[in-house]
């Protein structure tokens, strides 16, 4: 998907489930909630634990040109 349209966009591992889309630079567009919840399902973590990881481990991560962009998607009922 990401990497058909660009092969150096950097992704996350076992979080492809949680990208929403991709800009027009080519990074990878993640939501941060799917994130919580899918690191939450995978290892057995509290929601805490996993709010931590994702802020201290993706959010703040710089890897390069295409790094990828974490969104909070707003509910479309809002």
């Amino acid at each position: 998907m990401v990497a058909d349209i660009n092969p150096d966009a950097h992704l996350w591992d076992d979080l492809d489930d949680c990208i929403m889309g991709i800009t027009e630079e080519g990074c990878a567009v993640y939501d941060i909630h799917k994130m919580e919840m899918e690191l939450m399902k995978k290892n057995d973590w509290d929601w805490e634990t996993a709010a931590e990881y994702v802020e201290f481990n993706i959010l703040r991560a710089y890897i390069g040109e295409f790094t990828p962009v974490h969104v909070w998607p707003i509910p479309e009922n809002e």
